[in-house]
């Protein structure tokens, strides 16, 4: 989208004091060291608006857009920004204190984690679409520390939006989630609990690699050997021993050169070793998706 579309339908207009404005254009304004207080702008543009060390308090933004403006080591008190874009901004060193950032979207720009933590919305579903959007402008930045840390955040308002869904726990979340879309939601809770447990979101590879382990010498061996009547030896027939159910099952699971001669001959058994098979698969796409991941983050 081109930047001149929020310069649409506007006119220009004087950013002095007393401050304030509805669809006007305020542009190539250095407010360096001033103060904006108990203001309201709705429907604005700023564009290449310096706020370096200013102090914005009880000020309202409704509806605005922000392009390349400056944002050093300003004050952001108690104010209240709604529906607001901001757009090739830079924020180094900023201050905000008690403030609302409602449905606002950041391009090619964010807002350190730890700045905007505690104004983030208090509705889960609005905090996480924000934590979502932040977490990909640090990522497209660079910044991967930042964007694990709004992909945390992300994750608990994801939660808490779930289970506020299951319960009903409000007027909005009775009227938009009925009995059928409710049960959808618990299925998605379980997901998530598995991500979790399983491999921390894909933050956790030990977690992974520790399932990989459990699955291939604690649970399948296990079974194969309640039903050791299902295996036999290729090449003999006879029976097998507690050493040939383990390489079975690190043959189905994982890919590699380790031939145990050993073969299932029950549906039960059959059943067993094709369910390692494609759990194998599983891990591998899962161990693939782990690496690419941290490989984009070098």
């Amino acid at each position: 989208m081109p930047l001149s579309i929020y310069f649409l339908g506007r006119n220009p207009g004087v950013l002095t004091a007393p401050f304030g404005g509805e669809d006007e254009i305020f542009g190539g304004v250095r407010l360096d060291g001033g103060e904006v207080s108990k203001a309201s702008f709705k429907h604005c543009t700023f564009g290449n608006v310096s706020f370096k060390e200013s102090h914005l308090i009880d000020v309202e933004f409704e509806d605005c857009v922000f392009v390349a403006c400056y944002f050093r080591k300003t004050r952001v008190e108690q104010c209240s920004f709604r529906g607001c874009r901001l757009v090739d901004c830079t924020f180094p060193k900023i201050d905000i204190r008690s403030s609302s950032f409602m449905y606002c979207k950041f391009d090619r720009c964010y807002v350190g984690f730890n700045e905007i933590r505690w104004s983030l919305p208090q509705e889960p579903n609005l905090r996480e679409e924000l934590c979502k959007n932040l977490a990909l402008e640090c990522a497209a930045s660079g910044d991967y520390q930042q964007a694990r840390q709004f992909r945390s955040e992300q994750r608990v308002a994801h939660k808490e939006h779930l289970k506020a869904a299951l319960l009903g726990s409000s007027e909005w979340y009775k009227a938009h989630y009925d009995p059928i879309r409710r049960l959808w939601v618990a299925f998605q809770l379980v997901g998530d609990f598995i991500n979790r447990v399983f491999w921390g979101y894909g933050e956790r590879f030990l977690n992974l690699l520790g399932w990989l382990a459990g699955f291939t010498f604690l649970i399948f061996p296990v079974l194969f050997a309640l039903n050791r009547n299902g295996l036999r030896h290729i090449q003999d027939r006879s029976g097998v021993t507690n050493t040939d159910i383990f390489l079975f099952s690190l043959e189905n699971i994982v890919p590699s050169s380790i031939k145990s001669n050993v073969e299932a001959i029950t549906a039960i058994a059959r059943l067993l070793t094709i369910s390692e098979a494609l759990i194998g698969v599983v891990f591998a796409g899962l161990f693939v998706s782990y690496l690419f991941k941290r490989v984009n983050e070098q």
